[in-house]
């Protein structure tokens, strides 16, 4: 109700998903070599709309911004994938601490937990393996739709932000899949 008084149209839950897609598809993420295809402020794209468009509320800036991204994705494919890659490991602490150390100074989290979680997920995924490994061997397998909600929290933010903070959602279903080990 409120959205539909302030913003003059259905907006259900955010206006956030233009400014999390500009801010991934675009030339400054597609090029920053520290964390490559990394998502980062869109600043150009926001004041490009703002300067073209004045006076638009939060929705309307987050379409435009939906248009900005999808379009560059349009002009370059293969950056879909890069995105994807990168996003993939970083949720996944492949890329080592690197990220999670950079990262975590957004967040206040202590450098050695840091360091700790990465290393600590790192155990949890092959234990998870583990366990995944020994059940479908004991023909234990979880049923199909057990992976359902960690692969909708996956698809729902790979394309656009890989950090773990978006992965946490799924961690249970990997503790799960880590418990099967010690059942198997």
């Amino acid at each position: 109700v409120r959205n539909a008084h302030v913003l003059h149209g259905f907006e259900p839950i955010s206006t956030q998903a233009g400014y999390a897609a500009a801010g991934t598809y675009n030339g400054v993420s597609a090029h920053y070599e520290r964390f490559p295809a990394m998502w980062q402020v869109p600043v150009g794209p926001v004041l490009r709309v703002l300067l073209v468009h004045r006076g638009l509320n939060e929705a309307q800036v987050s379409k435009r911004l939906d248009t900005s991204a999808l379009d560059y994705a349009e002009a370059h494919p293969g950056y879909v994938s890069k995105v994807f890659y990168w996003n993939t490991l970083r949720m996944l602490n492949l890329t080592g601490t690197r990220f999670e150390l950079w990262d975590a100074q957004y967040e206040a989290y202590p450098r050695w937990l840091t360091s700790l979680s990465v290393y600590t997920f790192w155990a949890l995924g092959l234990l998870a393996l583990a366990g995944l490994a020994l059940a479908w061997r004991a023909l234990r397998r979880p049923p199909p739709a057990f992976w359902v909600c960690p692969l909708m929290v996956f698809l729902s933010t790979v394309f656009f932000l890989g950090s773990t903070r978006y992965r946490a959602p799924a961690d249970p279903f990997l503790i799960m899949a880590a418990a099967l080990a010690r059942q198997a």
